[in-house]
């Protein structure tokens, strides 16, 4: 029984990597700031919905603790924004500014596929909003019901 090393001998032809192509214009590869502010407007507004429901009994510390996640939330992304700002390439064109308006009817390239800025938009402020605007609605309930 013979080993066939012939395939081993044979120079393999591997595909050559073509020229990168540029990004079409109406592209965008991060997320706009003014969605970043949102969510941290949102963030404030939950914490400040939260602190109505503080009374001095066993409850009070339980809220304490749901706002510190919010806000550990809240400063998690700021500090790895404030690492990604300082280490990006000044050539990079994906990180150039634009309006928010012009984000909104950009493409946002995501990890496997491109997504309308306005469906990612709504993607990523919606269930914060949810959370925020609920318990704003919760804290007027019960402020108008206790009197």
């Amino acid at each position: 029984m013979a080993i066939d090393i012939r395939d081993a001998r044979e120079e393999r032809n591997l595909p050559v990597p073509a020229a990168p192509e540029a990004p079409p214009q109406n592209l965008a590869r991060r997320l706009h700031p003014a969605i970043y502010l949102a969510i941290l407007g949102l963030a404030v507004l939950f914490v400040a919905s939260a602190g109505t429901f503080a009374a001095p009994n066993d409850s009070y510390y339980v809220i304490a603790i749901a706002c510190g996640f919010v806000l550990f939330a809240m400063f998690l992304p700021f500090q790895l924004w404030r690492v990604r700002r300082h280490g990006h390439d000044p050539r990079d064109t994906s990180l150039s500014h634009r309006t928010f308006g012009g984000w909104l009817n950009a493409d946002l390239d995501v990890w496997q596929t491109r997504v309308k800025g306005k469906d990612a938009a709504a993607a990523i402020l919606l269930p914060i909003a949810a959370v925020a605007v609920g318990l704003l609605c919760l804290a007027i309930v019960l402020h108008i019901d206790v009197g």
